[in-house]
């Protein structure tokens, strides 16, 4: 096989999460080959990815003491590594809530949910907010600052909550997702910093109050009413996300 251009690091990640076809995954194999320092790089990714997974389907646990301990271990190995910048954010939401369920981890207000009942529109929410972030840093892609609330009721049968006093939008965008049409919007909030706010429709009829979970660097307050679930991301202190939420939810009411 002849050589190949140099595999960037969203290839990487998409090799790393299993997301790439035979042929592709062979080429990149190849310049792996070439390069023994990525390699090692994709190497490790590959045995950390291994190891959460093996954690998340573990039988025994909750009731384990050396799971607990593994889950701690891989949790700091995951942030001082970088892994979850390098693979696909869906996954690592996914492992990171695996690793907040074994090691029982719970900061300030938030509430430990084990991973298999956490939303699937949580992740979906992080990974919209990741490529949000990516969108910011590029000077090429336009942002919406403004949205007809009207408008993208009527396409979506998505109504976004009205957004405090102070709050300024620096972006909203559409996403697909399997719920369907999703909406995010960028915020740039007084309190917390940039946040983003995530909608969808998860195909079920609930009424459920803000529920706050740290994943990662971020903290997520999620709740439902009616057909439309909701997602506030941010990196503030939990007990601060879960205020934010607590008042979006009530004011929707």
């Amino acid at each position: 096989m002849p050589n190949i251009e140099p595999v960037d690091p969203v290839e990487l990640a998409a090799y790393v999460d299993d997301q790439l076809d035979v042929s592709r995954r062979i080429a990149v194999e190849h310049w792996l080959s070439q390069n023994p320092g990525a390699a090692a790089d994709v190497m490790a990714d590959l045995r950390l990815r291994d190891e959460l997974r093996f954690l998340r389907g573990s039988d025994d646990a909750q009731g384990s003491a050396e799971n607990e301990a593994l889950a701690r271990r891989l949790g700091g190995r995951l942030q001082r590594d970088g892994f979850i910048r390098r693979v696909r954010p869906l996954l690592a939401a996914s492992l990171l809530l695996t690793i907040g369920w074994f090691a029982h981890g719970q900061v300030g207000n938030t509430t430990a949910l084990a991973s298999s009942t956490v939303p699937e529109y949580v992740s979906a929410a992080l990974e919209a907010h990741y490529v949000t972030e990516l969108r910011a840093k590029m000077h090429s892609q336009v942002r919406a600052t403004e949205y007809d609330p009207a408008e993208l009721l009527a396409e979506t049968e998505i109504e976004l909550p009205a957004l405090p006093a102070g709050w300024a939008i620096t972006d909203v965008q559409v996403y697909p997702s399997e719920f369907g049409a999703s909406v995010e919007v960028a915020v740039n909030s007084d309190d917390l910093g940039a946040i983003s706010i995530f909608a969808a429709r998860p195909g079920k009829y609930l009424v459920a109050a803000p529920v706050t979970r740290r994943v990662g660097a971020t903290t997520t307050a999620y709740w439902q009413l009616g057909d439309t679930a909701y997602t506030l991301v941010a990196s503030s202190a939990p007990q601060d996300v879960a205020r934010a939420a607590t008042a979006l939810f009530e004011s929707m009411h």
